[in-house]
């Protein structure tokens, strides 16, 4: 479901941004120092989060490891890396591809919400193996 609401988020997100495309020059420019910081940073919490949802689907006991409709609620291995590395290029892509100021915009709200996904399978017991 997490993961529905983000899609969701940033197909609003990239509707509400007007398009630049009468400018020739446009706002877009190469990324600086804390633009590839706060990249690394989404990157490194999808990274967890992918990671925290292997660990808790590969225990036999938990009831449930994962809320994406998309996965399902047992989904294997496979599907979770699959679902993440999309998920990680796609950032990526985007994060790329948006102006400066929403580019810092849009990695401060995924951290967020990469953060708290990570916060909580924390809080459910969720840890990562590495």
């Amino acid at each position: 479901m997490r993961n529905f609401v983000f899609l969701v988020a940033i197909a609003l997100a990239l509707y509400a941004v007007p398009s630049h495309a009468e400018n020739a020059e446009g706002d877009w420019h190469s990324p600086d120092k804390l633009d590839l910081a706060l990249l690394l940073t989404d990157e490194l919490l999808i990274l967890i989060d992918m990671k925290q949802t292997i660990g808790m689907c590969n225990d036999r006991f938990n009831v449930i490891c994962e809320s994406n409709p998309v996965l399902g609620v047992h989904p294997n291995t496979e599907r979770i890396v699959a679902w993440s590395v999309g998920a990680m290029l796609g950032t990526v892509a985007l994060w790329y591809a948006l102006p400066d100021p929403w580019r810092k915009t849009f990695a401060i709200t995924l951290a967020g919400g990469e953060g708290l996904n990570v916060a909580n399978n924390f809080r459910l017991g969720a840890s990562v193996r590495f």
